[in-house]
């Protein structure tokens, strides 16, 4: 997953910006929390437990060598 995230990282500067992807370097990798997805199900004797699809955003800085 984080290998898809940096291809199109590289493939974002390159297209948008101009700069040869040689020349790109990782300065900073950041993973946060991102939203989460809850719902509930039943359980016996009338109690409900709660679900957690927990997400995530990834984040990746390039920089340029000089």
């Amino acid at each position: 997953m984080i290998d898809k995230v940096i291809r199109a990282a590289l493939a974002s500067a390159n297209e948008n910006l101009d700069v040869d992807a040689d020349s790109l370097y990782i300065a900073q990798a950041l993973v946060d929390c991102g939203p989460t997805r809850k719902w509930f199900r039943p359980r016996p004797r009338g109690v409900s437990a709660t679900i957690l699809k927990r997400t995530s955003h990834i984040t990746i800085v390039l920089s340029e060598n000089k």
